[in-house]
């Protein structure tokens, strides 16, 4: 099936073929068609499976631009992703005269809300918390309101927004559409589901089939004090021009982001403590290609749109399986080939069985490259570069300074090679052996010493101490 066919002919129909949409996703093609029977439906669904079309194609046509009051209102978790939905909104919804979307979050001054909501936005994305507070202010109100959305549900409630989500739901009209999205399913979403869904269709698209398509697991086994010259190794190695590395605390986030500045990558952090204002302009930055490397908490990137990214890097093993699959679904996103690295220490093998039985399959174990090595993959793109660079060179303009070449009598290899040692910065030693061997190996090498050790005379018992003479 392809949109052309699930869409009929106007704006919509139009704007999603200027942004690039062909073929709709599973997701897509399942949702779509039960919400606009005005079904409700819970359904279970993870970042990159094209789920915000699913739910603001079929909502948008339900808007009458007539209407000058909210119509659809979407909660998120987060701030970032509050601005990305809004944004996805107003991209399928710019042919459509007079339907604005308006995303109100808290950490922007209240007042500017308040006078963008008196231009009467049909569609509005918040967080919870905020959405509340313009309710209990009367500076929000959804008499009009045909659909509801609780978007990343999981992570609201993991968030502690229960509270108000449920305060929010008492605000809205009783014959409100309700879609409930979330990667999981705990009991705390299902009790949500059964207490404000109306006999929710169950749309599940599987977090296995997600991982596996399109992108290339992998992971390297490395000990903890080397993690760092690890992942510093694997990024010279891949080179990527759009990459996101993920870390569990917002600590590392910053001591990493540094780290990569001080050796002359164009990197950024992305964490809660950073100022709303601060973290737009470097997702900004980064959607735009003036930014290299992304590192970030699963919580700051959770639901971002960010598109092309290349390479996705666990510095740290996620805190959950479900945040793996979140993470490495920022790459191959859109049919799209997708790479992820796990770095991986011995501490970490309880967390990483979890997650290959999550995703129901094994990750292939590459190795942290060596100095050596690095410094012949050098050597290879400064003769690649050196290749497409000669066309576009005038010897003539140059011809004075080889003059001076002439007049120091040398040979000439002998200034080339100075010319390469002086402009390429090669390490010129093997360096350390970053890689472990895997547990398997080590235990069978731990098996095999024991067998060496002399064992104990048969007959021979330690007297205890009480059998002692005093």
């Amino acid at each position: 099936m392809t949109f052309q066919e699930l869409l009929p002919e106007g704006p919509i129909a139009r704007a999603v073929r200027d942004m690039g949409y062909e073929k709709p996703t599973a997701v897509q093609s399942r949702v779509i068609p039960l919400i606009r029977e005005g079904r409700d439906v819970l359904g279970q669904s993870q970042t990159g499976t094209g789920k915000t079309a699913a739910f603001a194609i079929p909502t948008l046509e339900k808007v009458d631009p007539e209407i000058r009051a909210p119509q659809v209102l979407v909660l998120c978790p987060t701030r970032e992703l509050a601005v990305q939905v809004a944004s996805h909104y107003n991209l399928l919804a710019k042919y459509m005269d007079h339907v604005r979307s308006l995303a109100v979050y808290g950490g922007e001054e209240i007042t500017r809300q308040i006078d963008k909501l008196r231009r009467h936005p049909q569609v509005i994305v918040g967080t919870p918390g905020r959405v509340l507070d313009h309710l209990r202010r009367r500076t929000l109100r959804l008499q009009e309101l045909h659909t509801l959305i609780l978007d990343e549900a999981d992570e609201m409630l993991n968030m502690g927004f229960r509270e108000d989500i449920e305060s929010v739901i008492k605000h809205i009209p009783e014959d409100t559409q309700k879609l409930l999205f979330s990667a999981t399913i705990p009991k705390e979403i299902r009790e949500l589901s059964k207490e404000n869904l109306r006999d929710p269709v169950f749309v599940e698209i599987k977090a296995s089939g997600i991982s596996a398509e399109g992108i290339r697991q992998q992971l390297v086994r490395v000990k903890r004090e080397h993690k760092k010259d690890a992942l510093l190794r694997l990024i010279e190695l891949r080179n990527p021009s759009r990459a996101l590395l993920f870390c569990n605390t917002k600590a590392m986030v910053d001591e990493l982001s540094l780290l990569l500045q001080e050796r002359g990558y164009s990197a950024e952090a992305m964490h809660g403590d950073m100022k709303q204002q601060q973290r737009l302009r470097v997702l900004d930055q980064f959607n735009r290609g003036g930014l290299h490397l992304l590192v970030a908490t699963d919580v700051a990137a959770r639901g971002l749109d960010i598109e092309d990214v290349e390479l996705v890097i666990s510095y740290d093993v996620p805190q959950s399986p479900e945040y793996y699959v979140h993470r490495i679904g920022r790459s191959g996103r859109a049919g799209k080939k997708g790479e992820s690295i796990l770095i991986l220490t011995s501490r970490d093998t309880l967390a990483f069985r979890s997650i290959e039985k999550y995703i129901n399959r094994g990750i292939e174990t590459i190795f942290v490259p060596t100095l050596s090595e690095l410094d012949t993959l050098r050597i290879k793109r400064f003769l690649k570069k050196l290749k497409e660079e000669i066309p576009n060179t005038d010897i003539e303009e140059y011809r004075p300074m080889l003059k001076h070449f002439e007049k120091l009598d040398l040979p000439h290899e002998a200034i080339i090679a100075t010319l390469l040692r002086m402009g390429m910065d090669l390490y010129g030693e093997e360096g350390r052996d970053l890689n472990m061997a895997k547990p398997a190996l080590q235990k069978k090498r731990s098996q095999e010493k024991k067998k060496e050790r002399p064992r104990r005379k048969q007959g021979y018992r330690k007297k205890p101490r009480y059998d002692r003479k005093r």
